[in-house]
């Protein structure tokens, strides 16, 4: 498991070629609460079928909520959408 995180921006990433091994990380992950209850923990899966494996954490922690799991494609197209526009410059990370 290779972690990197971006203080200025929240993104955590977290990558590893075996999914128990990111699920196990997943998990600690959402059992420590976030900043707000209202904003839900977005994970970014490669497909349908490991979105539905990991949503099985309330296995693990007795409940899993507020949870999306979109694809790279979505999650890229939202951030440009919520880009100001005519924004000149954008941060480098």
């Amino acid at each position: 498991m290779v972690p990197a995180v971006n203080a200025r921006t929240g993104l955590h990433l977290h990558t590893s070629n075996r999914l128990e091994v990111s699920a196990a990380e997943l998990a600690g992950i959402i059992a420590r609460p976030s900043a707000s209850i209202f904003e839900p923990e977005t994970v970014v899966v490669q497909s349908v079928g490991m979105g539905r494996w990991l949503a099985r954490l309330a296995e693990a922690h007795g409940i899993c909520a507020n949870v999306r799991f979109p694809f790279p494609q979505r999650l890229v197209s939202e951030v440009f959408a919520a880009a100001p526009a005519g924004r000149a410059e954008w941060p480098r990370f």
